[in-house]
């Protein structure tokens, strides 16, 4: 595999260039390997890539994908929790089915977010929400897309 290298725009609107060696991933949503830009391990929303470079458009199957809806009442995204304590986790699908979410107890067709508690190792849901295309966020991810409306950088922490 090739080298990938694009221009990106983080959650604060601050753009900046990245160049991945040859052993990055795209993993649904989600552009990773490791950066010779920041030379450590990254994942990026690969909504946020404003320009890819050198051709490397050509070597995703989905380069340019729309970033999730707002969370409204209307548009009521499928959410599903994972690896939260049982109070923790209620009063997370309570908070997301106040905000206009709606919460699911399986992995469905529609889901568009699942949040994480924490990692563990028999938790193979971050794996297969990757796979179907899920964002995959924190509670503090879940929050911050609330408020802000964005997906906040470094949300991925489950990838």
């Amino acid at each position: 595999m090739s080298q990938i290298e694009f221009r990106y725009t983080n959650a604060q609107g601050e753009a900046s260039t990245h160049r991945l060696n040859d052993e990055w991933e795209e993993s649904g949503k989600y552009l990773t390997g490791y950066s010779l830009t920041e030379k450590g391990p990254r994942t990026f929303l690969i909504y946020r890539v404003t320009e890819y470079l050198n051709g490397s458009d050509r070597l995703l199957r989905d380069p340019f994908q729309n970033p999730p809806e707002k969370v409204t009442k209307q548009a009521a995204p499928e959410i599903l929790f994972s690896a939260f304590p049982t109070a923790q986790r209620r009063a997370l699908e309570a908070y997301a089915a106040n905000v206009g979410m709606k919460v699911v107890k399986t992995m469905t067709e529609g889901l568009t977010y699942l949040c994480v508690g924490s990692i563990k190792e028999n938790n193979k849901k971050p794996g297969e929400a990757r796979r179907r295309g899920v964002f995959i966020l924190s509670e503090a991810g879940l929050k911050a897309l609330v408020e802000t409306g964005e997906l906040p950088d470094g949300g991925s922490d489950f990838l």
